[in-house]
C-alpha cells in the first residue's frame, strides 16, 4: 500500500462517520421511536410496541394518533385525536359524536358499554384525545383537553391498508 492510499483510508473513515452522524440528528429531528405502555389504544396499537413517530406536526385530522406530554400528568400518553378546535365532542349511547355526528370509529374495540360525556366545546389551540379501549382508556375525559403545543409528533396510520384513516 502506499502512502497516498493509507491517508485516504482514514479520510473515508472520518467522512463516513460524519455523514452517519448528520443523518442520525437529522432523522432525530425528525423523528422519534415510542413504545406503547398499557392497552388503551389496544387493538390498533399493542403494548410494548415500539413505533415510529413523525416530530414537528403542522397539522392534525381527526383520527390521527398523537404523542404527547402532560405537564400535569408528568408522563407521555399516545391518543387517538378525536376533536379539533371549535369541535364539539359528546358521548352517548356507547357511541361518540363530533359536531352532533356519530363518529365512524372502525378501530374501536368493539361492544364496548362507554360512560356518557356530556358535549364540550375543544378550545382554540387544543385538541380532544380517547384511546382506542375508551371504556378503559385514561383521557381527555379524564385530564382534560390537550394543548397543540404539548404534541410531539404523531404516528403514521397504523393497519390501515388504504392509508385512509
Amino acid at each position: 500500500m502506499n502512502r497516498s492510499t493509507s491517508k485516504k483510508i482514514p479520510l473515508i473513515i472520518v467522512c463516513s462517520v460524519l455523514v452517519l452522524m448528520i443523518l442520525y440528528v437529522v432523522f432525530q429531528s425528525f423523528f422519534g421511536f415510542y413504545e406503547v405502555y398499557g392497552n388503551s389504544m389496544s387493538p390498533a396499537l399493542q403494548e410494548h410496541e415500539i413505533y415510529l413517530v413523525q416530530k414537528n406536526v403542522n397539522s392534525l385530522e381527526r383520527g390521527d394518533i398523537v404523542v404527547f406530554y402532560h405537564p400535569d400528568e408528568q408522563i407521555t400518553f399516545i391518543k387517538r385525536v378525536i376533536g379539533l378546535p371549535n369541535d364539539i365532542v359528546e358521548i352517548k349511547q356507547n357511541r361518540v359524536f363530533v359536531n352532533e355526528q356519530a363518529v365512524n370509529e372502525p378501530y374501536v374495540k368493539k361492544n364496548q358499554k362507554i360512560k356518557d360525556y356530556k358535549p364540550v366545546r375543544v378550545p382554540a389551540g387544543n385538541i380532544f384525545v380517547l384511546g382506542d379501549d375508551v371504556a378503559q382508556s385514561y383521557d381527555s375525559r379524564d385530564f382534560g383537553m390537550v394543548r397543540m403545543d404539548w404534541i410531539e409528533g404523531k404516528i403514521k396510520q397504523v393497519g390501515s391498508d388504504d392509508g385512509e384513516h
